[in-house]
């Protein structure tokens, strides 16, 4: 039978390679977040908050939910897919 074993070399990196792009953007910081309460959207339940959302999602980056229940009865576009 034949034999087994391993060759192996190595040597140290002179520098490590270069870093791959991130795939997600990171978030603005959360003081710049906007709360969508304050945008007027209801979150209730009950309220259909399509329109108000939409708006908020077109004219803010980052937008902060608060615990609720948001009817959305369409589509929601990001101004980034437009």
């Amino acid at each position: 039978m034949g034999k087994m074993g391993n060759n192996l070399r190595r040597a140290p990196l002179s520098s490590l390679p270069p870093g791959l792009p991130h795939a997600i953007p990171g978030l603005p910081p959360t003081t710049e977040w906007v709360n969508v309460h304050t945008l007027g959207v209801k979150g209730d339940g009950e309220t259909d908050d399509t329109a108000a959302i939409q708006k908020a999602i077109e004219a803010h980056r980052a937008l902060y939910f608060p615990s609720g229940h948001y009817l959305v009865k369409d589509t929601l576009i990001s101004s980034q897919t437009r």
